[in-house]
């Protein structure tokens, strides 16, 4: 629940007479203050993040680590650079999510820049955008954002219009916007259909400057589960976007998902000495859940000779029959491929199974399954490699889905 002045997530106040918000303060006034729960929390000022975020660079633009940020950077007409966050970041329904993302976006005429937890038509197989974001464009400052439900449209409303705080001086927080030093904006929201009010911290609070209440305009958001997004194009200019870190959090708590289990069941897959790789069992989104996410949460192998087996993300399995892991989830398995191409695949867990041995083997923290800017889905693949002679494996992938 929020009211001007007050933002109440459960059991979390921020309040401050003036309209700002200060968790110190709050401090002296609330009797029962509970820490909201981190949902995603990645800094570009140590890391490229490489595995949190996918990068889409169109022309001659670039994605450069920098020593303290992750700079995008445009030179001319038809470049652009887009980072997003390899998960639509999921929450509990009903609990209040706060984004909160520090950049740098260049008042540069010419460059248009956005950051916040959105996405966008142009790049997704969907053709759906959704989200809240600001927008530096032609040097000025707007709070945004897009719907793909009927109707659907964008709305930009320019900081000399924002409804709670222009950050001209004028406000209740008496603060003046600053283009030239690196911000933290923050987007508060609770439902797809519920008022949003947007923000940046700046002297220690959260000073809100607009809220966008449902309108018969525009329809809601098709989704609450959004990325967090930096983006910067030309339209013939020179410019940067100095991305620095982005934040989800809740007054809920991470989402328990749904328990599911893929694998070769009965019918063993026969593994010969030759090969230097064999797929077992290999795990991807459905196209029609490219905004959903898995998690892998335990690898199951059992062989009648020593094998060494391998988790790898993003190998692709020749061949694949895939068919959905339930007539209700998210993803879809194969276990008919016979040959694997490795390429730049990474390696999350490994071990070795003795003959006529079986383990189950519990993996944590390891990436979720996402989905590229596009749409194109990641794939987990339980791999062995038969150390002795051939033999006949059985495999399957524990997981839990959310949506």
């Amino acid at each position: 629940m929020s009211t001007y002045g007050t933002l109440s997530a459960g059991n979390l106040i921020l309040s401050n007479p003036n309209g700002s918000f200060n968790f110190l303060q709050s401090l002296n006034s609330v009797a029962s203050i509970s820490v909201l729960c981190s949902l995603f929390d990645k800094s570009l000022e140590i890391s490229d993040c490489a595995s949190d975020f996918h990068t889409k660079v169109t022309g001659g633009a670039q994605h450069v680590k920098e020593v303290d940020h992750v700079a995008l950077n445009v030179f001319g007409t038809g470049d652009r650079v887009v980072l997003q966050s390899k998960e639509y970041i999921p929450s509990q329904i009903g609990s209040t999510r706060i984004v909160t993302i520090t950049a740098n976006m260049e008042p540069v005429s010419g460059v248009v820049s956005r950051v916040g937890c959105f996405d966008d038509a142009v790049d997704n197989l969907e053709n759906r955008g959704d989200g809240y974001y600001f927008e530096m464009n032609e040097g000025a400052l707007y709070a945004c954002f897009r719907t793909s439900t009927s109707p659907s449209g964008e709305v930009k409303i320019q900081q000399s219009l924002f409804n709670i705080d222009r950050l001209d001086g004028s406000g209740a927080s008496l603060y003046t916007f600053d283009s030239s030093t690196a911000t933290t904006f923050v987007i508060s929201y609770e439902s797809r259909t519920g008022s949003v009010k947007v923000g940046i911290i700046a002297r220690g609070s959260i000073i809100f400057v607009h809220r966008f209440d449902p309108s018969s305009s525009y329809g809601p958001i098709r989704a609450t589960s959004l990325p967090v997004r930096f983006e910067i194009e030309s339209a013939g200019s020179e410019g940067t976007l100095m991305a620095l870190n982005g934040a989800v959090s809740t007054s809920g708590s991470i989402p328990r998902g749904i328990k599911r289990s893929c694998g070769t069941g009965a019918r063993a897959t026969d593994v010969s000495v030759n090969a230097a790789s064999h797929p077992i069992v290999s795990l991807k989104l459905q196209s029609q859940y490219r905004r959903a996410s898995a998690r892998i949460t335990g690898v199951r192998i059992s062989s009648t000779a020593s094998v060494f087996w391998e988790l790898l993300l993003n190998a692709s399995p020749a061949g694949a029959a895939w068919k959905p892991t339930s007539s209700s989830g998210v993803t879809e398995y194969d276990v008919s491929s016979a040959a694997l191409d490795a390429g730049d695949s990474i390696v999350i867990a490994s071990g070795y199974v003795r003959a006529d041995d079986a383990a189950l083997v519990e993996i944590n923290d390891a990436p979720p399954l996402t989905s590229s800017i596009l749409g194109d889905s990641e794939i987990y693949t339980l791999n062995a490699v038969a150390l002795m002679s051939s033999c006949l494996v059985w495999g399957g992938l524990e997981l839990v889905e959310i949506v």
